[in-house]
């Protein structure tokens, strides 16, 4: 079905297509449970990426040096470790840990809801961070 008049749709990833808030839920109570750390995973997830758009914030107003998603990521992520202190990874894991951003799956259903929508639709992907 093709709404008139629309030619266009976009939409942000972040959420819609790749399940963030799993995959860092999923990791941090993975490092919590070996470590017997105790760290409320949802908790430090929702910190992580609010403190990324607070962060993101600063960079747009010149408080804080231009850094790239991964840049800004790993800055936040030590800033919430240090909130979350129970949980203790040594620079190496943090580095890895910081990839997770790079290895979300999607929601089971999004690839092919997009090919659906791209056949009436152009489509294009916006986000917040590149």
């Amino acid at each position: 079905m093709k709404i008139p008049g629309i030619k266009a749709l976009t939409f942000d990833v972040g959420g819609t297509v790749f399940d963030w808030r799993g995959a860092i839920e999923a990791e941090i109570q993975r490092h919590s449970d070996e470590k017997g750390a105790g760290v409320d995973a949802r908790q430090f997830a929702t910190d992580w990426r609010v403190k990324m758009f607070q962060t993101l914030d600063r960079m747009k107003v010149g408080e804080l040096p231009m850094l790239n998603a991964d840049g800004i990521h790993r800055r936040v992520l030590d800033e919430v470790l240090d909130d979350h202190a129970s949980l203790k990874l040594s620079v190496s894991e943090r580095d890895e840990l910081n990839q997770i951003w790079h290895r979300m799956k999607t929601w089971p259903d999004a690839v092919d809801a997009i090919h659906k929508l791209r056949e009436a639709y152009t489509t294009t992907v916006l986000t917040v961070l590149s």
